[in-house]
């Protein structure tokens, strides 16, 4: 990402959770304020039925199961999220958060959910510009930090805005994995594995090398780089998934599940009749701080 410009691939997020909600059913997730969140362009396209299709459809039609691995990364981020509210109060760490508005969709008092939004500066000055549009007020219990998550360790971070390290936590790391290097990435997941309580949680995305994938895919695979890279945000990391899971034990998380594209297609895409599936370069992996 250039310096001084806002992710333009957050935009692009926003905007397929925004198509999704007007035009899909049965919804993956339902974000009302992602068409505020994403920029006036993409708003222009979602709201026309007709230039959604040209859009979606047919120019970026390939990427449609990428739409799907959005859509379900949230769902299933937001879902353990509930779960490890129901057994204690949690601090949310989103690193990475782009225009993401879980903050604006929750209900929680301050006392129960703690979310601190971590995003680079020039995105996060914009979406706080955005947000200050909206006619609702940011929640009391919401905190954004801008930090460049690969030269500010996330514990330096969090610890300059008094984060309670001795508190549970719940972290997301979600379309970020890709985009940063390997080394800042592990440094990452040994940050946390050192620095936060014991029972905290993490939740993060990879992309698969290309050996991973089959060839009927390729093109659809290098599409979505080529979608990122003109944005200025080349995907710079792709792993072997056991690999990976490997090394991210070794940095002293324990692994709870590891979500396969097919395993996600069984659980959020079976009923579906619109042809919408996940692609098959992205992993889902829930660690745990033992």
């Amino acid at each position: 990402m250039k310096q001084g410009q806002a992710s333009k691939t957050a935009e692009a997020v926003a905007a397929v959770r925004a198509r999704h909600r007007i035009y899909d059913a049965p919804l993956i997730l339902d974000d009302p304020w992602a068409i505020e969140l994403t920029s006036a362009a993409w708003r222009r396209i979602c709201r026309s039925r007709m230039l959604s299709w040209l859009v979606f459809d047919r120019l970026l039609a390939a990427l449609r199961p990428v739409q799907g691995n959005i859509l379900a990364r949230a769902r299933y981020v937001e879902e353990k999220l509930d779960h490890a509210l129901s057994d204690s109060p949690i601090q949310y760490v989103i690193l990475g958060a782009g225009l993401d508005s879980y903050a604006l969709r929750q209900t929680h008092s301050p006392d129960r959910l703690a979310i601190w939004e971590i995003d680079h500066p020039d995105s996060q000055t914009q979406k706080l510009a955005k947000l200050k549009t909206l006619a609702t007020p940011i929640p009391d219990n919401v905190r954004f930090i801008p930090a460049d998550l690969q030269t500010t360790p996330v514990a330096d971070a969090l610890g300059a805005h008094d984060f309670p390290f001795r508190s549970t936590a719940f972290i997301s790391l979600l379309g970020v994995s890709y985009y940063i290097n390997e080394t800042s990435l592990f440094a990452l997941l040994g940050d946390i594995a050192r620095h936060f309580a014991p029972g905290s949680q993490l939740v993060l995305d990879i992309r698969v090398s290309r050996q991973f994938i089959a060839p009927d895919y390729l093109t659809a695979f290098e599409k979505t780089e080529r979608f990122t890279r003109k944005r200025g945000e080349p995907m710079i990391s792709d792993f072997d998934p056991a690999a990976f899971i490997a090394r991210a034990q070794d940095t002293g998380l324990k692994l709870r599940e590891s979500l396969s594209p097919d395993a996600q297609r069984a659980r959020y895409f079976s009923a579906r009749q619109d042809g919408l599936i996940p692609s098959p370069e992205i992993y889902f992996l829930h660690f745990e701080v033992p």
